[in-house]
C-alpha cells in the first residue's frame, strides 16, 4: 500500500504540480486548497504525512491547522514556507 500524504497547499498550480511530483515518486496523495478542507481531509484519510503551506488564507490559518492536528503523536517540521508533519 502506498503511503497517504495530505497536501495543502491554495495556489492551485502549485498544488497541481506537487501533487503530480508526489504520486509520479510513488506516493497516494490528497491535495486541497484550504485549511477548513485540510481539517475534513485529515480525519477522513489519516495521511502518514501532511505537508502545509504556511501562508494559507482565511480564518482558519495554517497556524490554527497545525494546532488542531498536533493533537495526538505527530512530529513537525518548519521548512520556510511549509510545514510538514508525520506521524510517530
Amino acid at each position: 500500500m502506498k503511503p497517504r500524504l495530505l497536501l495543502v497547499e491554495d495556489t492551485f498550480a502549485l498544488r497541481v504540480a506537487v501533487a503530480a511530483s508526489l504520486r509520479n515518486a510513488g506516493y497516494d496523495v490528497v491535495a486541497v486548497g484550504s485549511a477548513e478542507e485540510a481539517q475534513d481531509e485529515a480525519a477522513r484519510v489519516a495521511p502518514a504525512l501532511v505537508i502545509l503551506d504556511w501562508m494559507l488564507p482565511g480564518q482558519a490559518t495554517a497556524t490554527n491547522l497545525l494546532r488542531r492536528l498536533s493533537v495526538g503523536k505527530r512530529d513537525f517540521l518548519v521548512d520556510g514556507e511549509h510545514v510538514v508533519s508525520y506521524r510517530v
